[in-house]
């Protein structure tokens, strides 16, 4: 397969002012933009993002409702149901979840749950999934999380007491979940990439 065409790298918007970050920043297409979401430079625990429409980005703009909360490391987003959903590990280390309408008003639910690391999150049939690192008991665990954006079900669950470290990624393909992340079993590669197929079919 021949490689694709990329584009040079290049700063966001541009040289001059380019968005400051601390950690990895999530994007998803809304409103017929593209969004971007980051934890702002310096590990200031705010989260701020940015959209594109094909030609122009907007300012970096601070989202409210969530400094008071604060972030640790990277969020994760997924569109569902006409919202932006953001997800990501609060100072307090519990998972929270905020939503983005198309006026822009963005409110923040705290699940209750804890985790280690950032949370990965797909929206698969009528829920939004997350997966992410454990902590306290859970701790070096992969624990999953539903949820339709008021309420998270049956809560959190142990992925057949799969061991992680660091955070995962998550893709829907073919009908089901995929769950990428790094294993910690010593005797293999730490960085080998494990697959573990059929999520959707553990979080019924």
């Amino acid at each position: 397969m021949s490689s694709l065409p990329w584009s040079e790298d290049r700063l966001v918007p541009d040289g001059r002012n380019a968005h400051g970050l601390s950690f990895s920043p999530a994007a998803a297409v809304f409103n017929n933009r593209i969004y971007v979401v980051h934890q702002g430079r310096g590990n200031d625990g705010r989260l701020w993002y940015s959209t594109f429409d094909g030609s122009r980005w907007t300012p970096d703009t601070p989202l409210p409702a969530a400094g008071a909360n604060g972030i640790k490391g990277a969020p994760a987003v997924a569109v569902y149901y006409n919202r932006l959903y953001i997800a990501y590990r609060g100072q307090d280390n519990q998972l929270r979840l905020g939503s983005l309408d198309a006026n822009g008003f963005f409110d923040v639910k705290s699940s209750g749950y804890r985790l280690s690391y950032s949370p990965a999150m797909v929206a698969y049939g009528d829920r939004l999934f997350l997966v992410y690192q454990g902590t306290d008991d859970r701790a070096g665990k992969l624990v999953y999380a539903r949820t339709n954006g008021d309420f998270w079900g049956e809560g959190e669950k142990v992925i057949d007491a799969l061991a992680c470290t660091g955070s995962p990624a998550l893709a829907v393909y073919q009908g089901k979940v995929h769950c990428f992340f790094k294993g910690t079993n010593r005797s293999l590669d730490l960085n080998n990439l494990q697959l573990f197929d059929n999520l959707c079919e553990r979080m019924r």
